[in-house]
């Protein structure tokens, strides 16, 4: 539901400029470039790509700021401006290279071989398909690998969380016990006295 989500993204950035959050902000401009993309209105989607962008670059935050990029080349992809989809996969390469976004990687790699492609060069095109399905691998067995460590983790937690919720209960019936003990040995000591 694209008016939907086009006035929640709205809504949402009208709270992140109140809270002066530029990241948030370049976000909202990556969300409503792509419903707009979506809708094939190329020319909005740039204006809101380029705004993220530039916002991602005064933030210094690299791992968003990728996103837009990502979707710079996308579209220039769309449009056949290869010189443009080559600038920005050539930043964004670099910068996700330097700090490891293995995923990111993985979806530059794949518009380098569209990229080569459209240039006619099979070979860089196919070259750049296996190394994005190499970063996806890789960024999948990590996302699987943490995935499990987070299932041993929970699974360990319950445990012990069981084990001491055992031990809480066997406390209690032992002091029901030994009440009910002691209230019975005093009942009795009491039908003593009195006979």
């Amino acid at each position: 539901d694209i008016d939907s989500a086009s006035i929640y993204y709205n809504w949402s950035m009208q709270k992140n400029i109140e809270a002066d959050n530029r990241i948030g902000i370049s976000l909202c401009y990556l969300n409503l470039g792509k419903l707009d993309e979506t809708e094939s209105n190329l020319t909005a989607a740039r204006d809101n790509y380029l705004k993220s962008y530039e916002l991602g670059l005064q933030s210094k935050d690299v791992w968003h700021w990728l996103n837009s990029c990502i979707a710079l080349g996308r579209l220039n992809i769309k449009e056949g401006n290869i010189a443009e989809a080559q600038r920005y996969n050539d930043e964004a390469l670099e910068a996700a290279q330097r700090i490891g976004a293995k995923g990111r990687l993985s979806n530059l790699y794949y518009q380098q071989a569209a990229i080569h492609e459209m240039r006619g060069d099979y070979r860089k095109a196919l070259e750049s398909t296996r190394l994005s399905v190499a970063y996806k691998d890789s960024a999948d067995l990590e996302e699987n690998r943490v995935y499990t460590q987070n299932m041993r983790v929970n699974y360990e937690v319950n445990k012990r969380k069981e084990e001491v919720e055992k031990v809480i209960a066997d406390a209690e019936h032992e002091k029901e016990i030994r009440n009910m003990v002691i209230w019975s040995c005093i009942i009795i000591l009491l039908l003593i006295l009195v006979a």
